[in-house]
């Protein structure tokens, strides 16, 4: 008997016993172009096709069907595609999920990056693609505290295998009263050895009450960040030293 006919006897077999095998219930990946977004409607069924979601949260509460779900991105030399999700999944802080897909709805390998406490810095998808490489943006808040957190790659890999690139710092600063520290930047340029980030860092007063602050002293600057085994690497230590307070 050719293997043609034995996988055909098998899957009438599972059939007829209604269960299908794994591969006939894959639902194509719900994304077209290079980039873009999938509503709820739309990337619902995938998800839960493909094992990337946990069933027993309310995902459709208080949801719309044009809500987007998923943002995601073709990979450079690959049909694939890497996307992200907000997951509701175990624990009680935030999480990304970024995964590989084919465009048949394979999914290659996925990973959870994961918010100190809740995710508060920036609004919407914390997933991007500057230059040559997709970007991740992970918040960290404490008391008095906010920050924002980069990871920067070409292929996707686990927070524990990378360094992330800080990105901005909001803190008061400890028996000083109302006086606070504010460290922001933007990357200027992207490769996948070499990262630029423009900051600019200010300490001042906040009023109570109010939205007025008084800027007391302020500095603009950059930062080279170089790649070495696999970790993101920052050239000016002095400038570390000076203003990324934590």
């Amino acid at each position: 008997m050719s293997q043609k006919l034995i996988y055909l006897f098998v899957f009438c077999l599972f059939a007829c016993r209604g269960v299908v095998p794994q591969e006939s219930q894959r639902i194509a990946f719900p994304g077209t172009g290079d980039s873009g977004l999938v509503a709820w409607k739309a990337g619902m069924p995938f998800l839960v096709s493909a094992h990337l979601i946990d069933t027993g949260c309310n995902w459709g509460e208080a949801k719309h069907d044009t809500v987007p779900l998923m943002k995601y991105y073709r990979m450079a030399g690959s049909d694939n595609y890497l996307a992200c999700l907000y997951d509701l999944g175990e624990g009680t802080f935030g999480r990304w999920l970024l995964f590989e897909v084919t465009p048949a709805g394979k999914v290659l390998q996925r990973q959870y990056f994961y918010h100190g406490n809740y995710g508060g810095c920036g609004d919407g998808f914390g997933f991007g693609r500057v230059d040559h490489l997709f970007y991740l943006r992970i918040c960290g808040t404490g008391s008095a505290f906010s920050a924002a957190y980069l990871y920067l790659f070409q292929q996707l890999a686990g927070a524990e295998e990378q360094e992330s690139i800080t990105e901005s710092i909001w803190q008061s600063i400890p028996g000083r009263g109302e006086q606070y520290e504010y460290l922001s930047g933007s990357v200027v340029s992207a490769r996948p050895d070499t990262v630029v980030i423009a900051y600019s860092w200010e300490t001042g007063k906040n009023y109570r009450d109010t939205v007025l602050r008084k800027v007391m002293e302020q500095k603009v600057f950059r930062m080279v960040y170089v790649k070495e085994n696999s970790h993101w690497k920052a050239t000016d230590s002095a400038a570390i030293t000076a203003y990324f307070h934590e």
